[in-house]
C-alpha cells in the first residue's frame, strides 16, 4: 500500500509545514540563544553541509544575470540538535529550498509520485511483527537526496546570505542545481528512481573557496 499526491497539494503541505517550524520552534534553533561555543558547532555543520553538496557535484556557481528569475527557488539554513552515536549532542544544519515556489509545480504540473508507505501500511506491518516475532530495524542513508542521478530540468538557488559569506560569494550569486535537494518537491520520486551507486566524486571546491571553511 503507498499514497501518492499532487504537486501542488505536496507544495502546500511543504509550505504549512515550515511555517509550523518557524512558529512553534520545538526542534530549531535559533542562533541568537546559543552560547559562543554552540554557534561555533554549528558553523561547523553549516560548512559540513555546503561541502556536501560539491562533494556530491549537485550544484555548480552561477550569477542572476543568467539565471532564470522564475525557476529560482530561495534557501535556508535549518539548524536543529541531533544526538552522536555515543548520546551527546551534535549541532547539525540542513540547505533547505523553498520547493512550494517551484516553477513547473504551480504552472504545468510537476511529477512528484513515489511510493510512500501509508499510515494503514505501517501499522499493518508493526502489527505483523508483534505477531510474528519479527526483528524490525531502520536505517538512515547520509545525503540522500544529494546522491540521485541529474535532473533534467534547470532550477536554480539563491542561498542565504550567512551561505555567501561561508562560499566568499557576491550577493548576486546563484547555484544551478544538477541535482535536485532538500525541500524540492520531486526529490522524493528522484530518490525513488534511484540513486547513483557510482558517485565516487574526485570533485574538489577551489582553493579560495576551501579557505572559508
Amino acid at each position: 500500500m503507498s499514497s501518492n499526491q499532487s504537486a501542488k497539494k505536496l507544495g502546500r503541505e511543504a509550505r504549512t509545514k515550515m511555517v509550523r517550524q518557524q512558529t512553534k520552534g520545538r526542534k530549531t534553533v535559533t542562533e541568537k540563544t546559543l552560547t559562543a561555543d554552540e554557534k561555533a558547532l554549528f558553523q561547523e555543520a553549516k560548512c559540513k553541509e555546503l561541502r556536501s553538496f560539491f562533494e556530491h557535484e549537485v550544484w555548480t556557481f552561477g550569477t542572476a544575470s543568467n539565471a532564470d528569475s522564475a525557476r529560482t527557488l530561495t534557501a535556508r539554513m535549518l539548524l536543529t540538535w541531533s544526538k552522536h552515536p555515543n548520546g551527546s549532542p551534535r549541532a547539525k544544519a540542513r540547505l533547505i529550498v523553498r520547493g512550494y515556489n517551484d516553477y513547473d509545480a504551480l504552472t504545468t504540473g510537476l511529477d512528484t509520485s513515489s511510493p510512500t508507505t501509508s499510515r494503514l501500511s505501517r501499522n499493518m506491518l508493526l502489527s505483523l511483527a508483534v505477531n510474528l516475532g519479527w526483528k524490525e530495524w531502520t536505517a538512515d542513508i547520509s545525503t540522500a537526496f544529494l546522491q540521485v542521478l541529474p535532473q533534467e530540468r534547470k532550477l536554480w538557488v539563491k542561498l542565504p546570505s550567512e551561505c555567501l559569506k561561508l562560499l566568499g560569494a557576491p550577493e548576486d550569486c546563484r547555484m544551478l542545481l544538477y541535482k535536485p535537494c532538500y525541500g524540492q518537491l520531486d526529490a522524493p520520486r528522484r530518490w525513488y528512481l534511484g540513486p547513483d551507486g557510482s558517485l565516487n566524486s574526485s570533485w574538489s571546491l577551489t582553493s579560495s573557496t576551501l579557505a572559508h571553511f
